[in-house]
């Protein structure tokens, strides 16, 4: 009988331990779920906006213009909005799994959403490169894209720049320009990258997450199994 005791009070202590921990990581977990949430708004809208200046051809505002010589090519900005909606859908994923009803089905939701979470990794990884390889482009195509600007906006640029793009200054004027270009870009992929690796840590939380939980429901079998024993030996 003693015996019995002492294993209930040990299994009590196990559970208690495990508790704070799972609490620690149930709160690690859910901050980097809602990075993703975050990360997804922001490349949804990033890119959205994007788009709309492309479609602003007489738009005349700096970054505009920039954004145009950015992102001329739509593969970009359609890539920032499928990763965008990609992110909101994992999270709603995320989400269905934390409010299940039983261990097992939440088990189960978050696999799913690990699996989802791999396919959305390798999916910014490519925007990433997508973005990196038109970093390669402003510094070699900008003297040949300056002719097709309208007046108006070469004037803005000049502007903003503090240039003159007369036939003999005109390279003192391209050469900041596309190094604006290219640092638009830049930030683009660097911050694409960083949202990858919040996903790849949100990846990793998940997977100890689905493990802690399998324990916690082994834990509850064999305690369920013991106190039958212990219900049939008395």
């Amino acid at each position: 009988m003693k015996a019995l005791i002492l294993s209930k009070r040990v299994a009590e202590l196990a559970h208690e331990r495990q508790g704070m921990s799972g609490g620690r990581l149930i709160i690690v977990w859910g901050g980097f779920d809602f990075a993703l949430l975050a990360g997804g708004l922001a490349a949804t809208s990033a890119a959205a906006l994007v788009r709309s200046n492309l479609a602003k051809t007489d738009a005349q505002k700096t970054e505009q213009i920039l954004d145009r010589l950015a992102f001329d090519d739509s593969i970009a900005t359609i890539a920032g909005l499928t990763i965008g909606i990609m992110t909101l859908i994992g999270f709603l994923i995320s989400i269905s799994a934390q409010v299940a009803a039983d261990n097992k089905t939440r088990i189960l939701r978050l696999r799913a959403f690990g699996y989802y979470l791999v396919a959305l990794i390798v999916s910014t990884i490519i925007a990433g490169v997508i973005v990196w390889l038109q970093t390669l482009r402003p510094a070699d195509e900008i003297e040949l894209r300056w002719p097709g600007l309208n007046a108006a906006s070469q004037k803005e640029l000049e502007t903003a720049f503090a240039c003159s793009a007369s036939q003999s200054k005109i390279q003192s004027c391209l050469e900041p320009i596309a190094a604006a270009v290219t640092t638009r870009l830049g930030f683009a992929f660097t911050a694409l990258h960083a949202f990858s690796g919040v996903q790849l840590m949100l990846w990793l939380l998940t997977a100890a997450l689905i493990v802690q939980l399998q324990d916690r429901e082994r834990a509850r079998r064999i305690d369920a199994r013991q106190a039958a024993e212990a219900q049939y030996k008395l």
